[in-house]
Parts: structure tokens; sequence; C-alpha cells
């Protein structure tokens, strides 16, 4: 397996010089930004991250406006305020430098399992596993159980034989080790249609000795993803001769923690595109007075675990202030500086039929 590893690794970012592949911050920041992501999709929004934040330092000096706007397009933007966190820890505790032990690196917000033992591993050289999806669903072939991620139980049994491998092989490098198992799951052992007659590890594989078809391990059927209805509001009004839009911040304990966006209530059903029961909506719930109220759109985007189904109003406010609309977090923004912020993706949608509808921006002062 360390000599498959060897002649297939690709080059990446994080792993080579002038900063080599043991830099512990580029691999951990590396290790987050790949969970539930591809690599190679990872290697652009990697590098804008290293450009703007090169060290923890950095990342602990950033606001945190920053340190989003630099996550954009990942998703799980809640990572990106664990690393923000962490960052701060580390300059306080740890001397501005990624810590080289378990313990530590699980006390820091957002470092679990697989995370502390990609960096103890890929970027100390410890016999430390690393067990992420790919590694779970190569090991739920190889023996045949269908292992799952999140059964505490499943990954211990994992991380035995793991370090199992490790002991019986001293003078090949745990990193080595670890990139390895986690390339096979990714390349080899594929979701679906595995590579089997190209796997190294073929001859200990008991799904593939059995002849029977792969299954794909540890995953319930795929359902239907339920709906959840919104009225959003794209509200404008005129301060000092400059058009400004109000944008709300999402609570961090939230899916889409920190980011900004058009506020937007949930509602039982999906509304009519009724602009008058949208204007009432507004003065009801948001405490502002609103018109000239037109749909702009409707605006559709799965999540993993439900489908977000909003319609969108352009308001136009005559009684506004910084303090009138109902939020807990919420600032009128100039409409040309909405996208130096950090946006969800359905409200960046919202910014460009904004864009697209310009003429609509000239409200009266």
């Amino acid at each position: 397996m360390a000599d498959w590893q060897l002649a297939n690794a690709e080059s990446f970012p994080w792993r080579s010089a002038p900063h080599g592949f043991r830099n512990p911050y580029r691999v951990w920041i590396a290790e987050v930004m790949a969970q539930q992501t591809r690599l190679a999709t990872v290697v652009p929004y990697f590098h804008r991250w290293m450009a703007a934040l090169p060290s923890p330092q950095a990342v602990a000096q950033a606001d945190e406006d920053r340190v989003l706007k630099l996550w954009e397009g990942l998703g799980y933007y809640r990572r990106a305020l664990n690393i923000h966190r962490a960052a701060k820890q580390m300059v306080q505790h740890h001397g501005g430098q990624v810590p080289d032990t378990k313990e530590e690196l699980l006390a820091l917000p957002g470092i679990g399992r697989y995370t502390a033992g990609g960096i103890l591993s890929l970027a100390f050289n410890q016999p430390e596993p690393a067990i992420d999806g790919n590694v779970v669903r190569l090991y739920s072939r190889l023996h045949k159980t269908p292992y799952q991620a999140q059964r505490k139980a499943n990954l211990d049994t994992i991380d035995t034989h793991i370090r199992e491998l490790l002991a019986a092989n001293p003078a090949v490098s745990p990193g080595l080790i670890a990139e390895g198992l986690m390339a096979l799951g990714s390349k080899i052992c594929k979701p679906v249609k595995p590579d089997c007659p190209q796997c190294p590890v073929r001859a200990h594989c008991a799904t593939y000795s059995s002849a029977r078809a792969a299954p794909r391990p540890g995953r319930s059927p795929a359902k239907s993803l339920p709906a959840r209805h919104h009225v959003g509001y794209v509200l404008l009004t005129a301060q000092g001769g400059q058009q400004r839009v109000f944008l709300v911040r999402n609570r961090r304990s939230d899916m889409l923690g920190g980011l900004w966006g058009f506020p937007a209530l949930p509602v039982e059903e999906r509304p009519a595109t009724d602009a008058t029961a949208a204007a009432r909506i507004a003065q009801d719930q948001l405490c502002v007075v609103v018109d000239q109220v037109r749909h702009l759109g409707r605006q559709i985007q799965d999540y993993s675990h439900f489908r977000r189904l909003q319609d969108t109003y352009l308001a136009v406010c005559h009684n506004a202030d910084p303090e009138t609309p109902r939020w807990e977090e919420g600032r009128w923004v100039p409409v040309g500086e909405i996208g130096d912020l950090a946006l969800s993706r359905i409200d960046h949608k919202i910014a460009a039929l904004l864009t697209a509808h310009a003429e609509t921006v000239a409200c009266a002062d």
C-alpha cells in the first residue's frame, strides 16, 4: 500500500515546497477544508486563504467577517468560526503554533478525532490514525462489515486495525500510511463502481474475495428532502443620497452561523406571490413599513437534510433607520458593498437579482 501511494501521490499545495509537507498550520487548514469536499476543489480556496492568512497569528488577528469571506463557497461555515477561535487559543496558550499532542489538539474548537489524527500523522509523523469517510468505506469493504463514521464503536475498531498496521510497519512513515489509506478510499474504493482490479490490498479484502458486488457501506437509502418555506426581503432605503440595503447576520449557532444575508422569515407553506401579504408580514414581524413591494424571485437551495424554498420581495422603506427592522444583528449596507461580506449561496442569488433589477434601486430619498 505504501508503494502504491508513493507511485500515485498527487501534488497539492499543502504538501509542496517551500513550506513543506509537514507544515502543521497548512495541514490543519487543508484537512478542515477537505472535510466532505474533494481535494481538487479545495486548492483555490486554500491558495486564497494562505495568501491572506499565512499563520495562526494572522487568523487570530483577522476579524470574523474577513475569515468568513475567505471561507465563502466551502459551506459548513461553523468550521471557519472554529478555526478563528482555535487560532486565538493557539496564540494565547501555544505560542502561536499548532500543538503536537492529541490532548491539546482535541481541546481546541472544531478539532475532533479525525482532524487531530490528520495533523499528528501528516504534519508531525506520529503513529496516529486519521479516519475519514474514505477510510471508513475502505475498512467496511475490507472486513465486509457496515461500519459507520457516526458510531464511536465502529471508529474504535478501525482505529485498532490501523494501529496494528502502523506497528507492523515501523519503517514506513505514519503520514504516508495515513495518506495512502485516505487515497485508496477516494481513488480506488469509491462509493460507486470501486476499481477492485487496481486495488493493492484486494488480496486482503473480504468483499472482493466473496465475489459479491461491493455495497456502499454505512449509508441509508436516499430520502426525499423535506421543504422549508421562507419569505425574504430586499429592504431598500436612501440615506444621505446613497442607496442602502438592510442585511442581517445569522446567529453563530445556526447552520450558516456568522454569514450575512437578506432578512428572511419562516412560513408554514410557500406563499403566493402576493405583494400585499408580503408587506403585511414585513410590518408585523420586522416592524418596518414598506411600499413599492414586488416579487423579486424564487430561490431553491438544497442542504444535507432539507430543501429551502424562498420567495423574495423587493421593498422600499420610507421610515427606515438603522434600528427599525427587528433582528438580532443587522445593518444598512451600501448596495455596492454587499459583495464585501460573506453571503450564503441563496443570498448571492438574491444579490444577483438585485443587480439585474438595478432600475428599481432608484428609490426616493
